[in-house]
């Protein structure tokens, strides 16, 4: 297994929007950095917390951007690539490994992990790729069995499932975040 991505507290962060409900990009840019300035080793840009389902992909490349800009050197920065299609994912991650982020956390988008998670990983390159298990919002989710053939690093748990924690930590040899 390669070396994870961080070590301690990280953060999903929120995306702020103005009074006019457009992306406040600044804002959000000085919140991430007022975060690590607090001690987190990692932001997540644009994840479940940031609506990522609400930005467009320009929006969350551009937030992505802007926060390597701010941050770069002081924390990793994790891009959510969470799309509704393989082709749409790696879309995102090649738009996120172009502004320059640290680490891609990928939703699985159909029962063929492997696949997914294949093509994910071949656009990343040789950032690490985070699987993000939480089936309720991403269906299938991620099975446990599974974490150590995909190809990723690690995994960011969502579920708050505490025998699935202990499952992750004690039978798999990637990272895991929850």
């Amino acid at each position: 297994m390669k070396a994870v991505p961080f070590a301690g507290v990280g953060v999903a962060l929120v995306t702020l929007f103005d009074d006019e409900r457009r992306i406040d990009i600044s804002g959000t840019v000085r919140h991430a950095a007022n975060l690590v300035d607090l001690g987190m080793q990692a932001v997540l840009v644009a994840g479940s917390t940031g609506e990522c389902k609400a930005l467009t992909d320009g929006e969350r490349t551009a937030l992505s951007a802007e926060i390597v800009q701010e941050i770069h050197g002081k924390a990793v920065v994790i891009a959510c690539v969470a799309a509704s299609s393989t082709d749409d994912a790696c879309r995102l991650t090649e738009a996120a490994v172009a502004a320059g982020v640290d680490c891609l956390l990928s939703t699985p988008d159909s029962a063929d992990l492997a696949q997914h998670y294949k093509k994910v990983k071949d656009v990343a390159g040789d950032l690490p790729v985070l699987a993000y298990h939480w089936p309720a919002l991403y269906p299938p989710g991620v099975a446990v069995r599974d974490l150590d053939s995909l190809p990723i690093t690690g995994c960011k748990d969502s579920t708050g499932d505490p025998h699935r924690l202990l499952d992750e930590v004690t039978t798999s040899s990637r990272a895991i975040y929850t």
